[in-house]
């Protein structure tokens, strides 16, 4: 049991039974590579997990597992400002096939999880979320920036609503910036201000485009945001395409 945040870096690593903290999978301290790396059965109550290269270093993260988490009660749900609190994180350029399969975000103060080359979309490729269950996060389920080829599958995502700023309106999947080649297929979503949203494309002229397949969206109704559709922080819409 942890409870501030640790790091592991390296080849071939096994975590289970992990319990509460905030675990971050990472380069090692020389600027070497860590891969085939798996976290699994494991819950994280006001932390999470984050896969990132270093800063300023050679080495890459890839071929990372998350299994079966339970992830829960992370940031301050009562937060008037934009916290970016994640429960899975995938960050900075030279990270590349990352799963996020069978598991559970509640209560998160940000996104459940989040794709984030911060900088080249193409530093952050092949990631696949699937089967995550999200309830009542401040922001939303899954979400895409600065990235390339990121599926998210089979999810399903409920009670999204915006938080007491009206910063951020109550999503359940989307992007921003320039996720390229995302793929958003037969995920169910409900009872959210909005269902899928594309936001915020000031990054050019977004490429590769987004495929949006086999969903079921229902029960999607703005609650206190505005409704037009050229704002990216309306609500009311199963699919809203600012910036896409």
């Amino acid at each position: 049991q942890h409870t501030q945040a640790w790091e592991v870096s390296g080849t071939y690593l096994v975590i289970e039974g992990a319990k509460r903290g905030f675990l971050v999978v990472r380069t090692t301290g020389d600027g070497g590579d860590t891969h085939h790396v798996a976290v699994r059965d494991s819950e994280f109550v006001g932390g999470g997990v984050a896969v990132q290269a270093t800063y300023a270093q050679t080495g890459t993260v890839s071929n990372v597992v998350a299994l079966r988490l339970n992830i829960h009660d992370l940031g301050d749900m009562n937060t008037t400002t934009d916290q970016d609190v994640m429960g899975f994180g995938v960050y900075r350029e030279r990270v590349h096939h990352a799963w996020f399969l069978d598991s559970t975000c509640e209560r998160v103060s940000s996104d459940c999880a989040q794709v984030n080359a911060q900088g080249d979309p193409a530093g952050v490729h092949h990631v696949y979320m699937g089967r995550i269950t999200c309830r009542q996060n401040r922001q939303g389920c899954l979400w895409a920036k600065q990235s390339e080829d990121v599926v998210f599958s089979e999810s399903t995502c409920t009670s999204m609503r915006p938080d007491k700023g009206g910063i951020n309106p109550g999503h359940c999947f989307g992007a921003q910036y320039d996720a390229r080649r995302l793929v958003i297929l037969k995920n169910v979503m409900t009872n959210s201000e909005n269902g899928i949203r594309l936001a915020s494309y000031d990054y050019g002229t977004p490429q590769g485009g987004a495929l949006i397949a086999g969903n079921l969206i229902t029960n999607i109704h703005h609650t206190t945001t505005g409704n037009t559709v050229e704002n990216a922080w309306s609500g009311g819409a199963g699919i809203l395409l600012v910036g896409g």
